[in-house]
């Protein structure tokens, strides 16, 4: 037997924000949250760049996106979705993200990353710590001729130097060794050969109430 009406009842504002609430025979929710969490903008950036980065400490890459926050306490959940080769089948390769505003510097990584094995950069003689990674075919000799990597990462990032002014978010890249990495293509450099293929990076952020 399906009931008709709400007799009684509580609302809890604090989990729901602000809202308007329609007491009807569909019990219709018919406003808006407003509170922590409510999504306030997204932009999101392509990028079909060929660069190569070969550096074991974190180099600031053309994957980025610039946001102009409406709020000056948000929080930013930012996604990313890189590919690219190595031009060395040994080649490891770590991801972070930046902050144009951060207060340590453009080239300071802000998500965490493992430091199962110690906080290393990957120099010779030392484990590589990454928030995502690619990892490395070394017992494959070839691998580096047509390979294609790819990492994906999620971070809900709160600044702790906010304002309304804009920023920008880069993908970070790192090598083992300072093996060479290859946004946005393979190991080749072959234009007449259809396995040396092109393609796309992402980059997302989504600004969020606080």
């Amino acid at each position: 037997m399906a009931l008709s009406k709400i007799q009684t009842g509580l609302v809890d504002t604090n989990a729901i924000g602000s809202t308007e609430l329609n007491l009807a025979d569909n019990f219709a929710f018919t406003g808006t949250v407003t509170g922590a969490g409510k999504i306030l903008q997204t932009v999101v950036a392509y990028d079909s760049t060929t660069n190569n980065y070969a550096s074991v400490n974190y180099q600031n890459t053309s994957l980025d996106v610039a946001i102009t926050p409406t709020k000056s306490n948000s929080k930013f959940l930012i996604r990313y979705s890189v590919y690219g080769g190595v031009a060395n089948h040994d080649t490891a390769v770590a991801f972070n993200i930046s902050d144009s505003l951060h207060a340590s510097g453009a080239t300071t990584h802000i998500a965490p990353h493992s430091v199962s094995g110690g906080d290393n950069n990957g120099s010779s003689g030392a484990r590589m710590a990454a928030f995502t990674c690619i990892g490395s075919w070394a017992s494959d000799a070839s691998v580096d001729n047509w390979f294609v990597g790819h990492s994906t990462g999620e971070y809900l990032y709160t600044p702790a130097y906010q304002n309304t002014n804009a920023r920008t978010f880069t993908i970070m890249v790192r090598t083992s060794s300072g093996y060479n990495f290859r946004l946005g293509m393979n190991g080749q450099q072959n234009t007449a050969d259809p396995r040396d293929v092109r393609f796309m990076s992402v980059i997302s952020v989504t600004e969020m109430s606080a």
